[in-house]
């Protein structure tokens, strides 16, 4: 049988998304130690080939030998290695040859398999072990518990045990990354699960068109917004959903029967379905990640109900893998207000009314309200501005964003004079 050893060194090297293809001991039942195990994720082996294994004699310069063989007699695995035994370009990566005897076969991989070539190939394997139509069952599992005395932990020491010699699949309900560390011929095989749950994140990309990237900003009603949506993603993860829950103040911006044009969806996948419904956006991604960063881009109007408290909160949140494991992050856009006081320096006076205004180059833009003086936009002429009366001398001035305002009296209480030039204010957002 041939020392097949270099068909899976590079396997050994791979940070791969859900899947490792790794050889356990030959010493008899093994186990594979999984470091930094997620609480309550099941980690499973799936056995795809024997392993044969000669110690070697360092003392005399001989290595250990390993070989890798599979019975062809109803074993679900030998079509799955034939695929990849072929002259056909990609999937020529290993000699997959019959014995003699007809009943087993040796597997080699091929030379001039690349790392991408593997990966690839690994991820397969927990892709075909997982298909019912094949009826493979895992050889093992396990579901890590927290540690004794210590039940908010999140990651613990897990074995997978029990385990016959032979070159596994090791498959996560995480959708995250395992890496073997070490092959050392005992009796235990060590993987880590590469701590690095896929934290999603968004950002406020543009107000109006204008450029930024922040997790808060101040906004004027009728303000459109940009938000951008990063998803981390490697090749073979599954499972992914983003839903993105809109308050009340912001409004999806789309032409009605044509949802999906409203999202703009970059880094090696697509949309697999997109939902809109009672203000809360679903997308489920295809599962054809590369290593790369999924991002989506969307846009959202900033209504009238932005002005109460947390309206323009709007949070995001990432489902992955078997178990729906799940990442959030929150972004928040805010409209300002102020109050006008009109009094005789001790007491309020009703009675005096205003308009509002702003200014650019010369050029004036007079601010318009709702009942409740809620701005709702602005017109080029004084006539067209709306204005701003009190029973009690008290105008509480809303959705607006920062920025120097002129405050212009156009009628004064009864027996007072009007103010002779406009009242500049700036407002300011503050934590």
């Amino acid at each position: 049988m041939k020392n097949a050893k270099k068909v899976f060194a590079m396997l050994i090297v791979l940070a791969l998304a859900i899947s490792m293809a790794i050889p356990v001991s030959a010493a008899g039942t093994g186990s594979i130690k999984i470091k930094d195990a997620y609480v309550g994720q099941t980690y499973s082996a799936y056995k795809m080939a024997d392993l044969n294994y000669v110690k070697g004699d360092p003392e005399h310069n001989v290595a250990d030998k390993y070989a890798y063989s599979i019975a062809a007699e109803g074993n679900p695995w030998l079509a799955f290695w034939q695929q990849y035994d072929s002259n056909d370009g990609d999937n020529y990566l290993f000699d997959v040859i019959k014995s003699a005897e007809g009943d087993i076969y040796t597997i080699t991989k091929k030379d001039g398999v690349t790392d991408a070539q593997i990966a690839d190939f690994a991820v397969a394997a927990v892709a075909y072990a997982k298909d019912s139509r094949n009826n493979i069952s895992a050889a093992n599992t396990v579901t890590p518990t927290p540690a004794a005395g210590d039940p908010a932990t999140t990651t613990t020491t897990a074995y997978i045990t029990n385990l016959e010699d032979g070159y596994y699949a090791v498959d996560t309900t995480t959708g995250t990354v395992c890496i073997l560390n070490t092959v050392d011929g005992g009796d235990e095989t060590e993987i880590s699960e590469k701590n690095n749950v896929p934290q999603i994140d968004k950002d406020i990309t543009k107000v109006n068109g204008e450029t930024m990237n922040a997790d808060a900003t101040d906004v004027k009603i009728g303000d459109v917004v940009e938000y951008t949506i990063t998803v981390p993603v490697v090749k073979g993860a599954h499972n992914y959903v983003v839903t993105d829950t809109l308050s009340a103040g912001l409004d999806l911006v789309y032409t009605d029967g044509k949802l999906a044009e409203a999202f703009n969806i970059s880094g090696g996948t697509t949309k697999e379905a997109i939902t809109y419904a009672n203000r809360v956006i679903t997308i489920k991604l295809n599962d054809t990640f590369s290593d790369t960063e999924v991002v989506i881009k969307y846009y959202a109007k900033v209504n009238s109900a932005a002005v109460t408290n947390h309206n323009g909160l709007n949070t995001v949140t990432l489902k992955f893998g078997d178990n729906s494991q799940i990442t959030s992050d929150t972004v928040e856009v805010f409209p300002l207000d102020f109050n006008i006081e009109k009094t005789d320096g001790n007491n309020l006076l009703p009675g005096a009314k205003f308009v509002i205004y702003q200014e650019a180059n010369n050029v004036k833009s007079y601010l318009t309200f709702d009942e409740n003086y809620v701005y709702t936009g602005t017109k080029s002429k004084l006539a067209e501005a709306t204005v701003l009366e009190s029973d009690d001398g008290n105008y509480h001035i809303d959705g607006l964003e920062a920025g120097t305002y002129y405050i212009l009296e156009t009628e004064a209480p009864a027996g007072y004079n009007k103010l002779s030039v406009p009242t500049v204010i700036e407002i300011t957002a503050s934590a």
